[in-house]
């Protein structure tokens, strides 16, 4: 549901500029949980475009044609009670309302809820919508009062947002139109702005920072697309890279369906209230009604942590059409079937989903009242030697010490941890003494050969003697960025206490 060009794509999409290779499971994959609304709290169904999650709530955003009984909006799902396996039903409530836009403008109502960082209120709801009827701007509501308006958008009305958790890109809220991924800062400033890559035409969808064990790219954005007469792709910013440049192609989607969403799968899922669901997808329709403008039939779709655990480290991507959510390897640049769910309302096996936006579940903030110590050194990948040294803590407001020392007498010395997540990750084993985590995910402001610069990093505690502990940092200053992939340590030690 994009553009008159975006269809044309689909129907004329070519193999053989694909850069990435795709090879189908030979199942269907994980089924979800399906999630319905009591018909009293939404009786003519839902139709949902934008999901959200955390610990503690589930939101979704309706609809994509204004239909009676279906008013624009954002929406909270509670009161979860078993229906019959695998169905789980709830109450829909209006959060804030959307402003309508008459009949059908064909309207996709993203959101994001703020984590907390950079200066954005904590559990604050931010979604796009045209600035009005027919305009080529986009606004940004927050709680539903216009917080940025006047983003260009040449097809308003269907971008993409969520915020930097990594912290390679300034905690920023990150709003993807089909022209340019823009950069907000918590007064509404622009921060940096990547437009879509000529002469591809790729009408940008959506976008998230990947985390720093992401090898091929530590705390890179990587954007979906679509791509005229090709089909789906993927592209990607690195940290540093100058407002105003244009994204690298670095893989083509399988099949012809638009990539509608992008989640990095971590070791640290967390899981919606007492669900055990990890992962969200908004069926917004199923049946004879894909591909049109209305839904009374759409669902919400959960999985487990245990159903995502085994692709930890790619990303998750649902098609538009096709009924199919894909995992992406970033490291090989490979697609594999993830889950194609079978609609409740199929009436033949080759009944799918129209997928829409898809999130993980955000995790509560870190209460953990740990720290890590330690230090030594790494290489990065072209050889160079790192050192290192720290405490740091958990829990914020708190005080913190790190150092990064590299070749050439380059140094970096941290100020103030702005952001800071512990968590026991189940793949590492950190021995004794005993810690209730083993990594540590952060980001903060500091110098860098005394010039204002900033910092994203992950750390291990591998177990004794640190020979398994691992460190990844990204260091930016002005046009200087220093990058290194999550690296073993050769020397050295780091404690979770």
């Amino acid at each position: 549901m994009k553009t008159e060009v975006s269809v044309l794509a689909k129907c004329c999409a070519i193999s053989f500029l694909m850069m990435g290779t795709f090879s189908a499971l030979a199942q269907v994959g994980p089924q979800p949980t399906v999630i319905l609304p009591t018909p009293a709290s939404a009786p003519v169904g839902i139709a949902p475009i934008g999901i959200g999650a955390t610990s503690t709530q589930l939101l979704f955003s309706s609809p994509y044609c204004e239909t009676p009984g279906q008013p624009r909006g954002v929406y909270t799902v509670t009161g979860l009670a078993p229906g019959v396996p695998p169905i789980l039903i709830g109450t829909v409530t209006e959060t804030f309302s959307i402003p309508e836009l008459g009949g059908c403008g064909g309207v996709e109502n993203y959101f994001a809820i703020s984590p907390g960082l950079g200066g954005f209120p904590v559990n604050s709801v931010y979604a796009t919508n045209p600035t009005f009827a027919g305009a080529n701007t986009d606004v940004v509501l927050k709680d539903g009062v216009p917080f940025i308006t006047g983003i260009t958008d040449s097809n308003s009305g269907h971008a993409g947002i969520t915020f930097d958790t990594v912290g390679t890109f300034a905690n920023a809220l990150i709003v993807t139109t089909p022209d340019a991924v823009n950069g907000f800062d918590s007064t509404g400033a622009l921060i940096f702005s990547y437009p879509s890559p000529a002469p591809l035409l790729a009408f940008l969808e959506s976008a998230t920072v990947a985390p720093l064990s992401n090898t091929a790219c530590p705390g890179c954005i990587y954007i979906t697309s679509n791509v005229p007469f090709i089909g789906g792709a993927i592209f990607t910013v690195a940290p540093g890279t100058p407002t105003g440049s244009k994204p690298t192609l670095v893989a083509a989607t399988p099949g012809v369906g638009e990539p509608e969403g992008i989640q990095f799968v971590t070791p640290q899922a967390c899981t919606f209230a007492d669900t055990g669901l990890a992962y969200f997808v908004s069926g917004f329709t199923s049946g004879a009604n894909v591909g049109g403008g209305r839904s009374t039939n759409g669902v919400l779709l959960g999985y487990s942590a245990a159903q995502i655990a085994p692709f930890v480290g790619q990303a998750l991507i649902p098609a538009e059409i096709g009924g199919t959510i894909y995992a992406f390897d970033p490291t090989t640049n490979n697609f594999t079937t993830f889950s194609k769910p079978l609609p409740l309302d199929a009436t033949s096996p080759d009944s799918t989903y129209q997928f829409e936006g898809n999130r993980l579940a955000a995790c509560a903030p870190p209460t953990s009242p740990g720290r890590m110590t330690g230090g030594g050194s790494f290489f990065t990948p072209d050889n160079t030697r790192v050192t290192h040294g720290f405490e740091l803590h958990c829990s914020l407001p708190s005080n913190n010490n790190l150092e990064v020392n590299w070749g050439g007498g380059n140094n970096f010395h941290l100020d103030a941890l702005t952001n800071v997540s512990c968590f026991l990750d189940p793949a590492i084993s950190a021995g004794q003494p005993s810690a209730d985590f083993n990594t540590m995910v952060g980001s903060g402001t500091g110098t860098l050969n005394g010039a204002p610069a900033t910092i994203a990093f992950k750390l291990t505690d591998g177990g004794e003697p640190g020979t398994k502990d691992t460190a990844s940092v990204v260091i930016q200053s002005g046009a200087t960025t220093f990058t290194v992939p999550l690296a073993v340590l050769n020397k050295g030690n780091q404690q979770a206490h």
